[in-house]
């Protein structure tokens, strides 16, 4: 028995050691789920409020609640990753990488959800983005006072946070890890961003708004009926003056056509661009938007206005007739003379479709009433009244690139290229950004009846860093077989009712073109530069009920745990379908 004893509380050691190692297994296991668990909800969460920050309405009640509850997550997420027994299991190989990564970004989010967010709804709960649109024809920037330094301060922290994210090594960490630790650097990284461009656009609206003196502008509208780039043909434009605030609307609807088209190629402009759109888009004010870069487009527009009336302008603002319905939302029926009624439903089908069946040939009577009715419809949206309702065309057209603005002074420039409304095009060696851009190659109007679709699809690594895919873009011609007027479907470039479509694929920056097909045969290409980005050219001719499909593939950079593809295309009439799915990076 004296020689079994020890052996037995040995044994009971043993199994109480076991059986607390199991205990304290289960617990690191819980906690872990539980940080991980929180952290999610946290996303949520931050989307959710970031919703809520940006909705064109005044700041919902609700928001205040939401906030509380991703406090409370977030600090859940912050005590269980620092739990003794977590920070223990962190120093073990394998899975220490991984926690220790998820306790930073605990740390990273409880800061957000404490420091930064508060700070962020307070200062929305002063402002909404109804309240500075203009009402009787005036912009009142009361609203914004003192709000780009409290902007700039908030930006500094956001900042501390992403550099805390920085040091993380993504090598070391799992793919599901590194995806995680990608994410949320990219999502701070734009919200810094934001804040930063939110901030220097705040401080340079007084001066843009005329109060530093009287601006003159040049207001352009693009026809989605004649597809380009950006949107449409610079078909017409207006001159508008902004003197303290307050915005008129002179001379509107003079047609490009008032700008004869330059002999030469304007001064300094980029041959890459000629040798790859044609000389055209250097010389005629309505092919300048053949390349998808707004801020060449308008400056080339303005500098051929200049030449042909001799006046100088600040800058250049487009719009199309789809924005134009959006921001009559709310609005009831406008009469706008010769028996026509428009509001936010109508407006972008007459302008771009039913205002040729109306004044057929007679161009001198079509831009006439065009003219008066842009002079009403502009007077219904300055006068004030439309409140959210606007506030919520406006955000929609931003998001569709509908509305777009260059400035001919270089230092509010800088500030409104890094902005959706800038239209520039992305060249920064970390853009996946891919662009497809449609230019009508017929003379006709038949692009009000293009509807495009988008797809892209990962495919395999073809190298360290590198990932193969494979974008679709379908074009289908839903235009009738007759019944339309001559202006419409027939000029002498294309036979009648031909819709021929230019498809320009950009590459992401540091991409590659690797090849091309058009309903599964070869295509015929053409390559070229855009802005340091690499183009590449197809033409499509399509008959009624129509349509052709085009294939790329390219080989694009794929550099992190996750990468997030982003699409630019021509807004037209038709909406576009996308399908542009995040893929996992290439070790």
């Amino acid at each position: 028995m004296r020689v079994r004893l020890p052996q037995r509380r040995l044994t009971r050691w043993l199994l109480l050691l076991g059986g607390l190692l199991v205990i304290a297994l289960g617990w690191v296991g819980f906690r872990v789920v539980q940080t991980y668990s929180d952290l999610r909800t946290s996303e949520e969460l931050l989307t959710q409020l970031q919703g809520e920050l940006l909705s064109v309405q005044d700041l919902n009640p609700d928001t205040q609640a939401t906030l509380t509850e991703l406090q409370d997550t977030a600090d859940s997420a912050r005590s269980a990753a620092h739990d003794p027994f977590f920070r223990a299991a962190a120093r073990l190989p394998w899975v220490g990488d991984d926690l220790m990564a998820a306790r930073r970004l605990a740390d990273v989010v409880g800061a957000l959800a404490d420091q930064v967010m508060p700070q962020v709804v307070e200062l929305r709960s002063t402002l909404s983005l109804a309240a500075v649109l203009p009402t009787g024809h005036t912009v009142d920037l009361t609203p914004l006072a003192g709000m780009a330094p409290k902007l700039d301060a908030v930006a500094v922290q956001v900042n501390s946070l992403l550099s805390q994210i920085e040091t993380i090594s993504l090598s070391d960490l799992s793919d599901r890890a590194a995806r995680e630790v990608s994410a949320a650097h990219d999502r701070l990284q734009s919200a810094r961003d934001q804040l930063q461009i939110g901030s220097a656009l705040v401080a340079k609206l007084p001066a843009i708004l005329g109060f530093d003196g009287p601006r003159t502008y040049l207001l352009v509208f693009q026809n989605n009926a004649e597809a380009r780039a950006t949107g449409g043909m610079f078909g017409s434009f207006a001159v508008v003056t902004a003197d303290h605030g307050t915005i008129s609307l002179g001379d509107p609807d003079r047609s490009a056509r008032e700008l004869p088209t330059l002999d030469q190629g304007l001064p300094g402009y980029d041959p890459a661009l000629t040798s790859f759109y044609g000389d055209l888009v250097a010389r005629d004010a309505r092919y300048t938007n053949l390349t998808p870069d707004f801020p060449t487009a308008a400056r080339s527009f303005a500098e051929i206005y200049q030449q042909r009336t001799g006046n100088t302008v600040d800058g250049v603002l487009a719009t199309d007739p789809v924005a134009l319905g959006y921001l009559l939302g709310g609005q009831s029926p406008v009469d706008v003379g010769n028996g026509v009624w428009l509001d936010s439903g109508t407006a972008a089908d007459f302008f771009l479709s039913g205002i040729y069946a109306k004044f057929g040939t007679d161009a001198v009577a079509r831009e006439t009433f065009t003219a008066s009715a842009t002079q009403v419809l502009a007077d219904k949206i300055l006068g004030g009244g439309l409140g959210a309702d606007l506030a919520s065309g406006v955000r929609r057209g931003l998001d569709e690139h509908r509305i777009l603005a260059w400035s001919a002074h270089q230092d509010e420039e800088q500030v409104i290229a890094g902005t959706s409304v800038g239209g520039a095009v992305a060249n920064d060696p970390g853009s996946t950004e891919i662009g497809v851009f449609l230019n009508d190659g017929s003379g006709v109007k038949l692009s009000y009846y293009l509807h495009p679709s988008l797809t892209v699809t990962a495919g395999d690594c073809t190298g360290p860093g590198v990932r193969r895919v494979t974008v679709q873009v379908a074009l289908q011609d839903g235009s009738p077989s007759s019944g339309l007027t001559d202006y419409v479907a027939s000029w002498d470039k294309v036979p009648p009712y031909v819709l021929r479509t230019t498809a320009v694929l950009m590459v992401p920056t540091n991409g590659t073109f690797v090849g091309a097909t058009q309903d599964g045969q070869p295509a015929a290409v053409t390559t070229g530069v855009d802005h340091g980005r690499s183009v590449t050219a197809v033409t499509v001719d399509l008959q009624p009920g129509q349509a052709s499909t085009l294939t790329y593939q390219l080989d694009v950079p794929a550099v992190g745990g996750v990468v997030t593809p982003t699409v630019r295309f021509t807004p037209l009439r038709q909406a576009w379908a996308v399908d542009a799915a995040p893929f996992a990076g290439c070790p």
